[in-house]
């Protein structure tokens, strides 16, 4: 398989939830139980996340993000050394934000995780200024990635 392909099968779930999203619980019970047969990335895994933080509460909560990503994590998804051990410890009860600088010598995972799913966030927020979108994908970087970006 190669590069695209991988590309296109992790994305394809994501698809599918917002497709699904306008069309009602039973739709998207429907997508949810579907992806379970799909193969797809750690970083897919982690945009459902966000969709469904989104529409829940129509802003990223860090706590709430952190939370659901540890909680839906599945070690064969392909997840970063760094980006597995804040999630594991925060299904321990370590608080995301000293998770996130215990790596990489207190700077953080320099790794571009936080990038590979920030897609459901930029279409959410499509017709809000662009401040208000670098605040949100700032505010769901800083769950697994510590350092700033200049």
């Amino acid at each position: 398989m190669d590069a695209h392909e991988r590309a296109f099968r992790s994305a394809m779930p994501l698809v599918t939830v917002f497709w699904t999203a306008s069309r009602g619980r039973a739709a998207n019970r429907a997508a949810r139980a579907s992806r379970s047969s799909v193969t797809y990335t750690d970083d897919t895994e982690m945009a459902l996340s966000i969709v469904e933080i989104l529409q829940e509460r129509g802003s990223i909560d860090q706590d709430l993000l952190a939370t659901r990503f540890a909680n839906r994590m599945q070690f064969n998804r392909g997840y970063g050394r760094g980006a597995y051990t804040v999630l594991w410890g925060v299904k321990q009860g370590v608080d995301w934000r000293l998770g996130t600088r215990i790596g990489f010598r207190g700077m953080g995972s320099f790794g571009n995780g936080a990038a590979m799913r920030v897609a459901p966030l930029g279409a959410f927020f499509a017709d809000q200024p662009l401040g208000m979108v670098c605040k949100q994908a700032r505010l769901s970087a800083e769950v697994t990635h510590a350092h700033p970006e200049e």
